[in-house]
């Protein structure tokens, strides 16, 4: 009795630190059981939603069809006022996450119906560990003319993020771009009715990065790289620069976010477009609005016309804007 009563402590030791072991240091590579908290009255039903991959930095984005297929590098429709899609959003991260989603059509935020409620630009949701949210969406397409046209999904995450020196920088914003066909609409691409920002000729020492940067600097400066902090006057609008590059052939809207919520620059051009190419540059000083308090700025810079599908965007480290 007292051998097997032996032998049967000496199995339940190992299997604890067997299982300790494993729960310590393999758990995290089993596969992780995602969530879908979304609590609409117009419900997207995937079975397949544990294969939804998410990007590196651990957020997913997919746009489905009221069919349930996936659209991913052009849409078409039939010159209607309105069309109806699903965003998918997903956190696969294990904290909670304050999300955001913007829509742009032709480099512009338009509005949209979540669930046939009131328009809104914006749509924020608290994402937990592993959850996934599909929202419906419906959007006006009655103010297009042309049949060419761009739409943009903008994943804003890490809302609650802010810079400093323990606080390396985030891949805070996720895109899907992709060509937006309305049949019906007169030929012709509403690309050609945008104006263009200037750019420069590229600094030795940003052409030398080889790839695509995008820096919010001092007014007047190039910058090489993105400052933690900038000093504003307090209650007064104040001049910014932004220095971006992309070697390949692409057009960008860049938008200006303070504290999450996009900035209009002024009414006849709210946002910067520009195209990039191996030996030009934008370095543009803009004049941004007066802030009372502390307040975090970015840029992100949408591509618009590029050769491959699902062009991702191009957007700048946070900085903290501190008033004096």
């Amino acid at each position: 009795m007292r051998t097997a009563a032996k032998i049967i402590s000496i199995s339940l030791v190992i299997f604890l630190i067997v299982y300790g072991t494993w729960f310590a240091f393999f758990r995290k590579d089993l596969p992780r059981r995602i969530i879908d908290v979304s609590n609409f009255e117009n419900r997207l039903t995937l079975h397949w939603i544990n294969s939804f991959e998410p990007d590196y930095s651990g957020y997913g984005l997919r746009i489905y069809d009221p069919m349930v297929n996936i659209v991913s590098s052009e849409l078409t429709v039939d010159a209607p006022d309105s069309i109806f899609l699903f965003v998918s959003l997903l956190n696969a991260n294990r904290h909670e996450d304050y999300s955001e989603l913007l829509i742009l059509i032709n480099g512009q935020p338009v509005p949209y119906r979540v669930d046939n409620g009131p328009l809104q630009y914006i749509y924020t949701h608290k994402l937990p560990p592993l959850g996934m949210i599909n929202i419906p969406v419906t959007l006006d397409l009655s103010g297009l003319t042309d049949d060419e046209n761009r739409i943009s999904f903008l994943y804003l995450h890490y809302l609650d993020d802010i810079p400093g020196p323990k606080n390396p920088a985030k891949d805070f914003s996720s895109s899907i771009n992709m060509k937006l066909y309305v049949s019906g609409n007169a030929p012709g691409s509403s690309l050609d009715e945008l104006i263009l920002t200037p750019t420069i000729e590229v600094a030795p020492e940003i052409a030398d990065r080889q790839q695509p940067v995008s820096f919010i600097g001092s007014p007047g400066q190039i910058s090489t790289q993105q400052q933690l902090e900038l000093s504003v006057p307090q209650g007064q609008a104040f001049p910014i620069t932004i220095t971006a590059y992309d070697p390949n052939p692409v057009m960008y809207s860049t938008w200006f976010f303070i504290d999450n919520q996009p900035v209009w620059l002024d009414q006849n051009q709210p946002n910067l477009i520009w195209k990039s190419s191996a030996e030009t540059m934008l370095n543009h000083t803009v004049m941004l609005p007066a802030q009372d308090d502390s307040v975090i700025l970015y840029a992100i810079s949408i591509p618009l016309d590029f050769s491959e599908p699902r062009y991702e965007e191009l957007a700048s480290a946070k900085i903290m804007l501190k008033t004096r």
